[in-house]
């Protein structure tokens, strides 16, 4: 195989880009880390074995990252002597073309095609895996990372053993011993999993398995049902006997007597604790009088003192007053002259506004116009659209039938079928075979012949002999009333939606489903037409003309001509507003200095108002006090009140004393504790009748007869198929006894394989490595054992750049057995050799030349130094 030219467009992390010219031998493809190197390996496994029609996790992830394109790859490439170009596009507008001179393949064919040309099989569902789907190229297209794992041929396994067999003969007899495996493996895996020999699913073994499993389960469950049974009897029994005592102890009565004790002495502790409340209430009121008498004689002194300050206060502020009354005079004249001048440039300005209204009145009429237009054409749309609903809405007025009530129909329906299934499964058939001149009819006369299903007790007279009357058991009854109650639901359900089945029920769904989204449509369309609704657009109309008649008809001509006047008027309305707020600041100012000076003098004024008025108060206040209560009277009231708080002091220590002698804590705890066990005692004697009856029902409905006949029919079943499942088990070990022993067989038969992989691998290892050699798993073509100077090691305990080196140069010796047995063979190398050290390197330099004489090789690298010795083009990303 030789790859000429790769070409990706919007392809996972790359927008763009075009790999030509690749050489047949060496090449080097170098870029820096998240350049797109790998990317190129991840386009050419999409481009080969990824269907352009898969919707996989792993084909969505070909997509630009943060958005849904369209991943397109274009190659060219040639195998078996033919030039071929390729191209794919995945997720959207999904396309295959494969084209060679005299031919051309689209979409599934040019996928089959592909395969063919590749030896590789597409997966039959989800994404194409490298060690499962890619044949050898899985082998040959080393990913990053992945060299130092080894070789993990896979799915190219069957490419090599088909290489080989082409060098050294077929094994164990050729195309018989192949198919004698073969016949031997299909044996086994009609038992076992191709891969892990575990059960397989479709296993008759295992399915005979999952039977008796089932069976005995269902036994173990029925011996279990027959298990509580029982034991419910035992329950009943003790439940009965715990009741009895109870009812023999009089348990109730005995917790009601204690009860009424302990309430008795309840009410006793209660009236102590009354006194006592009653004792801290006197307190409280004592206490009260004695600070109300307090705080009478504390007012009374501080009424004395206010009205001698008031009286002080009174005489400042008419001194006060007479020194600002001059001043406040001159400051109201300064502001009757500011007000005379600002009212004269008011004028000026507001003939300056009206000459600027005119002018704009006339522009802002023709803006109107020109939107109420525009609205009217709006109105026009929406009210078209507005009929349309109206239209679909009055259709929606007929015959409708919900998801919901479509959904309960179904689900009637579907409980009438199985109700009718369990029905006929559980009743009796009775064949009817009279002899020639006899006869079987129904107690109605009807001639009765054949099979005859028995639902419910059914009378039949044989003629010459006398009637049969034949009772269905297990259910049947049952089963007929709930197959008659489910056919009634469903007719109930069928005719409360005007419908007269099922099919029709869901038409008419389907209908109305319909007409509600014509009719959403419509309404989404009148929203977009008129998003603030058809009466606000009506409003917006009526209230664009009232605008436009409450401006009228301005004086102005046509406002294009009358540009210069209104940058005129402008200009004549800020001059006249200047000078008016000039003249309104200097009002203002004349008129804060008079307010200042009235405030000031209001404020004196009212202070002079004020302290008279309180003084004059707190004087008249203070005789009418005295003349009521005096002073001394005063002071003998307080010293009565501390005596009387006193005294109810002594009461209090006495009440709490008897409180405490009582004990109420401990009567309360046994009074809460009497009432919890009666409540106990009666909520057990309930529990324990309603358990006894509960059991009694359980019991009466579920007999142990009919649980012992179920357990003898499962273990005559178990008993049949036991025997089945041990005969179905020495079958699948024989088959694979049988596999194992042919697999041996070709295995040591094979041991002569190998040979030509060593022959391949030997030159490589001696440039490489000299005087060591491999050791190959003949079943996997894995490297098992290297062997140096004598010494054997295991693979998997050599340096990561030694399983490197090694696995590399086998894949490089398989490649070049593959392409002489015929298949095509292109070797990709993405940061294979990160882990080689210098002088390793340069060997594996002349071990790629070596194998490029007869092979095309890609290396994909992040260290272009490494590889600038090597003598082959680079291409630079």
């Amino acid at each position: 195989m030789y790859l000429k030219s790769l070409r990706m467009r919007d392809f996972a992390g790359v927008a763009e880009r075009e790999v030509p010219l690749f050489a047949p031998g060496l090449n080097v493809v170098v870029g820096d880390n998240e350049a797109g190197k790998s990317t190129l390996l991840t386009a050419l496994r999409a481009a080969l074995f990824q269907k352009h029609r898969g919707t996989s996790e792993a084909v969505k992830a070909l997509s630009p990252y943060g958005r849904i394109a369209r991943p397109e790859i274009s190659i060219e490439f040639e195998t078996g002597g033919t030039a071929y170009r390729l191209s794919k596009a995945f997720i959207q507008k999904q396309s295959a073309l494969l084209e060679w001179t005299g031919g051309r393949l689209e979409n599934d064919a040019a996928e089959e095609k592909l395969a063919e040309l590749f030896g590789f099989a597409h997966p039959s569902k989800g994404e194409s895996k490298i060690e499962a789907h890619q044949g050898a190229f899985g082998l040959l297209w080393v990913e990053q990372g992945r060299a130092p794992g080894g070789i993990d041929l896979g799915a190219g396994r069957n490419a090599v053993a088909a290489a080989l067999e082409g060098e050294v003969g077929a094994i164990i007899g050729g195309e018989n011993g192949r198919a004698l495996i073969d016949a031997a493996r299909a044996m086994q895996e009609r038992f076992y999993t191709a891969t892990t020999l575990k059960d397989a699913k479709h296993s008759p073994l295992a399915a005979a398995r999952t039977e008796l499993a089932a069976l005995r389960e269902e036994l173990a469950e029925r011996q279990e049902r027959r298990r509580l049974y029982e034991d419910r009897l035992e329950r009943v029994s003790l439940r009965r006997a715990s009741l009895e005592a109870y009812l023999k102890d009089d348990a109730v009565g005995r917790a009601e007597a204690a009860l009424a004790a302990a309430q008795a002495r309840a009410r006793a502790v209660e009236s102590v604790r009354a006194e006592h409340a009653e004792a801290e209430r006197a307190l409280l009121h004592a206490a009260a009088l004695l600070e109300r008498a307090e705080e009478g004689l504390a007012r009374r002194r501080d009424l004395v003192r206010r009205s001698a300050d008031a009286a002080t206060a009174a005489r400042s502020a008419e001194a006060a007053l007479a020194e600002h009354r001059t001043a406040a005079l001159g400051a109201g004249e300064d502001a009757r002259a500011a007000a005379t001048r600002r009212d004269a440039s008011r004028q000026a300005a507001e003939a300056a506004e009206r000459r600027l209204g005119a002018i704009e009145a006339a522009r802002r009429l023709a803006r109107l116009a020109g939107e109420a237009e525009r609205l009217e054409r709006r109105l026009t749309q929406a009210q078209a659209i507005a009929a349309r609903i109206d239209a679909l809405a009055r259709d929606a007025r007929g015959p409708s039938l919900d998801a919901k009530t479509l959904e309960r129909i179904e689900v009637a329906g579907r409980d009438a079928r199985e109700a009718e299934i369990r029905l006929a499964a559980a009743s009796p058939a009775v064949e009817l075979m009279p002899d020639d001149g006899r006869s079987a009819r129904a107690a109605d006369g009807a001639r009765l012949h054949g099979t005859l299903k028995v639902t419910g007790r059914q009378e039949i007279v044989l003629d010459g002999w006398g009637r049969i009357a034949i009772t269905p058991g297990g259910g049947a009854g049952d089963l007929k009333r709930a197959f008659d109650e489910a056919r009634a639901e469903l007719a109930r359900r069928l005719s409360a939606a005007g419908v007269a089945d099922i099919d029709a029920a869901r038409l008419r769904e389907r209908e109305t489903r319909e007409r509600a989204s014509a009719l959403a449509a419509a309404r989404k369309e009148l929203d977009a037409a008129a998003p603030e609704g058809l009466a606000a657009l009506q409003r917006q109309g009526s209230e664009l003309s009232a605008e436009m008649a409450g401006i009228g008809s301005p004086d102005s001509e046509d406002p294009a001509s009358v540009e210069g006047d209104l940058d005129e008027a402008q200009a004549d309305r800020r001059r006249a507003q200047d000078a008016m707020r000039a003249a309104e600041q200097a009002l203002e100012a004349a008129r804060a200095s008079e307010a200042a000076w009235a405030a000031r003098l209001a404020r004196l004024e009212a202070d002079a108002v004020h302290a008279g008025e309180a003084a004059a108060r707190l004087e008249a206040e203070l005789r009418a006090a005295e003349a009521t209560a005096p002073t001394p009277t005063l002071e003998d009231a307080l010293a009565a009140a501390r005596g009387e708080r006193d005294r109810r002091v002594e009461l209090l220590a006495l009440r709490r004393r008897t409180l405490d002698e009582a004990d109420a804590d401990v009567v309360t705890l046994d009074l809460k504790r009497r009432e919890d066990a009666l409540a106990q005692v009666r909520a057990s004697v309930d529990e324990l009748r309603g358990e006894v009856i509960r059991l009694e029902s359980e019991l009466g409905v579920q007999g142990a007869s009919e649980l012992g006949a179920e357990i003898a029919r499962l273990d005559g079943e178990i008993a049949t198929l036991a025997p089945r499942v041990d005969r179905l088990d020495r079958q699948a070990r024989a088959s694979r006894l049988l596999h194992a022993t042919l697999t041996q067989a070709q295995r040591e038969a094979r041991e002569n394989w190998l040979a030509p992989i060593r022959a391949e691998v030997e030159p490589f290892l001696r440039m490489l490595h000299p005087g060591t050699s491999v050791e190959l798993d003949e079943a996997t073509f894995d490297v098992r054992v290297l062997r140096r100077g004598g010494v054997e090691e295991s693979f998997a305990r050599l340096s990561q750049g030694a399983r490197e080196q090694i696995a590399v140069v086998t894949r490089l010796a398989l490649a070049r057995l593959l392409k002489k047995g015929g298949y095509p063979a292109a070797v990709i190398l993405d940061d294979a050799l990160v882990n080689t050290d210098e002088r390793r390197l340069e060997r594996m330099h002349l071990v790629l030349r070596k194998a490029a004489e007869s092979l095309q090789i890609i290396v994909l690298t992040c260290r272009e130094r490494d590889f600038r010795d090597l003598g082959a083009p680079i291409i630079r990303l």
